[in-house]
């Protein structure tokens, strides 16, 4: 770029590190999310900056903890991905997604490979709402909703 040339939005390049493209832009994502209509949590932390781990978790009727599935972001040279390894899966390989949008308020995950769900979307409302869509093949899928817990 000459001296006095402007850059675009679009023309900056994501931040990366050693590991891969930094998630600081999916911070919002971090934390402890209720789902609405089955009150399963979602539990989300940074690991590093290009590495969340998640899970999500149901009580079960003592009270008690029940991990239900395991969640990873992961920022890497090729692009961010989204993976998941739900209980009672048969293979023991995690679901991968890669982004496929670059809207970091509402990220889109694809796996072309997928039957269902081939696409899983995040979609922030405000500060303390998700909505999440996951569709298969011709659109069609499921959507609900998760809210922060304090």
């Amino acid at each position: 770029m000459a001296c006095g040339e402007k850059t675009t939005e679009a023309e900056t390049p994501k931040k990366t590190t050693n590991q891969g493209t930094e998630l600081s832009e999916l911070d919002w994502m971090l934390g402890k999310w209720k789902r609405e209509d089955t009150g399963e949590l979602a539990l989300w932390s940074k690991k590093e900056n290009s590495y969340f781990g998640g899970m999500k978790v149901t009580l079960n009727n003592k009270e008690q903890a029940v991990i239900q599935g395991v969640l990873a972001l992961e920022g890497r040279k090729d692009g961010i991905f989204f993976s998941t390894k739900e209980k009672g899966q048969r293979n023991a390989n995690r679901v991968e997604y890669k982004m496929s949008n670059t809207n970091f308020d509402a990220p889109k995950f694809t796996n072309p490979n997928q039957s269902y769900p081939k696409h899983i979307s995040y979609m922030k409302i405000g500060n303390d709402k998700i909505k999440v869509e996951e569709t298969g093949v011709g659109g069609k899928g499921t959507s609900y909703y998760f809210v922060r817990e304090i």
